[in-house]
């Protein structure tokens, strides 16, 4: 999804050191997601975005902006592997997660 196709390899050999990476913290995890997604190899995103949800969900909570942020991630991902009921389903839950998220904002104001 580079802007031009002289970009890709760059891109490609970046994205080729990452992944050689073991997924020991967070932001080395987000950085496999997103060479992953810009790659196009969704088949291996989808377990690790489901594996950094429940993480996020464990430690922030399950209607936190970075968990949604995550399952919203995942929906595109499923959306992009054709699976579009489960991507809509999955936006069903991220759309009713961020309305509770508002609503426990406002109460705290």
């Amino acid at each position: 999804r580079a802007g031009s196709e002289d970009a890709l390899p760059p891109l490609l050999a970046a994205c080729e050191r990452v992944l050689a990476l073991a997924p020991e913290d967070a932001e080395t995890l987000r950085a496999k997601l997103t060479c992953l997604v810009e790659l196009g190899r969704y088949g291996e995103a989808e377990p690790l975005l489901e594996q950094a949800s429940k993480i996020q969900q464990r430690t922030l909570g399950h209607d936190h902006p970075h968990t949604v942020a995550s399952l919203s991630n995942l929906a595109t991902v499923y959306e992009a592997m054709g699976q579009s009921e489960r991507a809509k389903a999955m936006q069903s839950l991220v759309a009713q997660m961020k309305r509770t998220w508002e609503e426990k904002q406002r109460k705290r104001k």
